[in-house]
């Protein structure tokens, strides 16, 4: 599959034929292009977002076609990852993004990785939060920055098939539980636990961890929850 390049839009005509040109433009130099028709926040990080239950066609949790999608090896795609000021410092930037970069290509079934953004938002435009000001690959007159360089070389390179994780962390099912998996909350905590220790560690949802079909298939051969991880000492998780 060749790259892919992903555009949202709002409903203003001069941004549709923008629109319209960056996609022929994208066409013409041999890029898949995917374009959100609707897209939205229309709720609150906190992993439950309105559009789930409201004017969204379908329930991202009760949609017997869209839950579904919880086989094995399903495609990835890593969305809004990017390198905000000043929570990562311009002169870290790079570093960050090289090293998001590499450990994003070491998760299986990696389909895409959309950077967040494209281009600075100007200055001129005052109602944006602090941080999306410098949150582009280029600057407002269009330069390439360091974190755009990392990703053109990433993009040329040739990367090694990802290692299988064969320790998965339980994580809730429910809706409800679901800000466990929020900084601070359990889930959280365990899973970067056993990144640090060297686990390589993948999740499994909780209604799945019994599933030996489901587990084997994806090349799990250890299962683990939170309070296990919690309780034992630093270093001693290592797979």
């Amino acid at each position: 599959m060749p790259p892919a390049v992903r555009f949202g839009v709002n409903y203003r005509p001069r941004a549709v034929e923008q629109l319209v040109a960056l996609a022929d433009a994208a066409a013409e130099r041999g890029l898949d292009v995917t374009v959100d028709g609707l897209q939205g926040h229309l709720g609150s990080f906190d992993f439950l977002p309105a559009w789930t239950r409201t004017w969204h066609r379908r329930n991202l949790f009760t949609d017997p076609d869209v839950t579904a999608a919880d086989e094995p090896h399903r495609p990835v795609w890593l969305q809004e990852v990017g390198a905000p000021a000043p929570l990562v410092p311009a002169e870290h930037a790079a570093a960050f993004a090289e090293a998001t970069i590499t450990h994003v290509l070491d998760c299986p079934d990696l389909w895409g990785v959309t950077w967040w953004c494209s281009h600075d938002v100007p200055r001129a435009l005052a109602d944006f939060p602090e941080l999306e000001y410098s949150l582009g690959l280029f600057t407002g007159e269009r330069r390439p920055k360091d974190i755009a360089r990392v990703l053109a070389e990433a993009a040329r390179r040739t990367h090694r098939a990802p290692a299988v994780r064969g320790t998965a962390l339980v994580v809730p099912a429910a809706p409800a539980r679901r800000s466990r998996c929020a900084p601070g909350g359990e889930v959280f905590d365990a899973f970067f636990r056993l990144v640090a220790d060297g686990a390589g560690p993948t999740t499994v949802l909780d209604t799945r961890a019994g599933d030996g079909d489901h587990l084997a298939a994806r090349g799990i051969t250890g299962v683990v929850t939170p309070g296990q991880v919690l309780s034992t000492p630093r270093g001693g998780t290592r797979s």
